[in-house]
């Protein structure tokens, strides 16, 4: 029979040229079967059929369905819309997932701390099957979440014609090549807006695999090359290459996509170049990374620092020095902090120097100390903390500022300009009145 004109029998009545065999009987004359087929499928019956069927809703299973069978319906989902908020919760915040067993996870914790306010979900926590917490299921809710809020950007996007991306290439721990992309835009109330859309997994960092990523990239997102106005990236060969490199070759498609070297990066070469031709900046920034070497990572001299600071006399406890901090061995700009903290704690390392050689130590790590303490009763070195800090103060501030969502181009020009300006009045005019401030 045929499905549509049986399931609507009801409603035929009035058809014209109906076909019982389709409806009722059964069709059985196979010789000649395509040809029926097509005769009953171009009739009105069969046509009138598949219209009902379309406009006409079926609410018999609804209907049939008993009252506790609805209950159960609405409990199940309640329940599923309990496993969803959890799953949105820990996203959210950036919360791990998993823990040592599954039991003890953030996921299944949460979800035990809900079920106090719902009981129908200590039921459903129970089950043995069809619980929906499974790790596939985290997996794809947490892929639609983030498909949702990519597709809300891309609107947002969209509506501003135009944009302009931020790309940078990096090997992850697990020794895998990713490509981050960034869309900078700026919305109908000229508020410019920075939107992190993604990580791209690519198989080298040749500057063609990085120009067609980034093509099928905008592509999968419906953003297009004619919108395309900018394109920041780092200084490497392979991105800001003249002949070949990333810039050029998408500037070859689009000519107005303008190419900008990456302020940051820019700022924190330039203090790279700037600490290495210095040799007393080279120097004590050397020194620097052993003393914090020699505090980080002995837990029983970090204590000891801590208890030379607790027992130091102060008139304000917000006057108390605060605890020495690491150098990162790639960002040249963030090198003041940890030479303040080590002005600060001057007097007491010099303590905590005599009070470790007056102890048995390695070979190797006394001698460490022993030139640790020789450098710091050494003017130099006291000298070139203090220019480092406020040469550093200033490259820090302006690269925290660089990296500021809602700075534009002009500004962080402007900023960069005023910069130099008053690093040059400190070279030129402060050297004399800043070496008698040290003194």
């Amino acid at each position: 029979m045929c499905f549509y004109c049986a399931q609507q029998k009801s409603n035929l009545g009035s058809a014209r040229n109906k076909q019982l065999v389709f409806i009722e009987t059964g069709f059985s004359n196979w010789k000649n079967a395509l040809l029926a087929f097509r005769e009953h499928q171009n009739s009105q019956c069969h046509k009138l059929a598949v219209e009902y069927a379309k406009t006409i809703p079926s609410c018999e299973n609804v209907e049939m369905m008993s009252e506790n069978a609805r209950e159960l319906m609405g409990e199940n989902y309640r329940c599923l819309i309990a496993i969803i908020e959890c799953v949105q919760f820990l996203a959210r915040q950036g919360l791990a997932f998993q823990g040592h067993t599954e039991g003890e996870s953030n996921f299944a914790q949460l979800l035990k701390l809900r079920s106090k306010d719902r009981p129908e979900l200590v039921a459903w926590l129970n089950k043995t099957s069809d619980k929906y917490t499974s790790h596939d299921v985290q997996n794809e809710l947490i892929a639609i979440f983030a498909s949702k809020v990519v597709q809300d950007l891309v609107s947002d996007i969209h509506k501003a014609t135009f944009f302009s991306i931020i790309c940078d290439e990096y090997t992850d721990r697990s020794n895998k090549k990713q490509l981050t992309i960034c869309i900078r835009w700026v919305d109908e109330h000229l508020v410019p807006h920075e939107d992190f859309l993604g990580f791209i997994e690519i198989p080298n960092i040749s500057a063609e695999t990085i120009v067609t990523a980034i093509k099928g990239h905008l592509t999968k997102l419906g953003l297009s090359l004619a919108s395309y106005r900018g394109q920041c990236f780092d200084g490497a060969s392979n991105m800001l290459g003249p002949k070949t490199g990333v810039a050029k070759r998408i500037q070859d498609v689009q000519p107005k996509a303008h190419a900008t070297h990456c302020y940051a990066h820019s700022l924190s070469l330039s203090v790279k170049d700037m600490t290495s031709n210095c040799a007393l900046l080279s120097q004590t920034m050397d020194i620097a990374k052993e003393i914090v070497t020699l505090i980080k990572f002995s837990p029983k001299r970090e204590c000891l620092l801590k208890e030379l600071k607790d027992n130091l006399e102060v008139k304000d406890e917000d006057t108390r020095p605060r605890g020495i901090i690491g150098l990162c061995p790639t960002r040249w700009t963030v090198r003041a902090s940890c030479f303040r903290r080590i002005l600060e704690n001057y007097s007491i390392l010099l303590q905590e120097w005599d009070i470790c050689l007056s102890d048995k130590l390695q070979p190797d790590v006394r001698g460490r100390i022993i030139g640790c303490k020789a450098q710091m009763e050494r003017y130099d070195f006291f000298f070139g903390l203090h220019m480092g800090k406020r040469i550093y103060s200033h490259t820090d501030n302006l690269s925290r500022t660089l990296q500021g969502t809602k700075m534009a181009a002009v500004s962080g020009q402007r900023l960069a300009n005023l910069t130099k300006e008053n690093l040059t009045k400190m070279r030129t005019a402060g050297t004399l009145t800043f070496s008698m401030q040290v003194l």
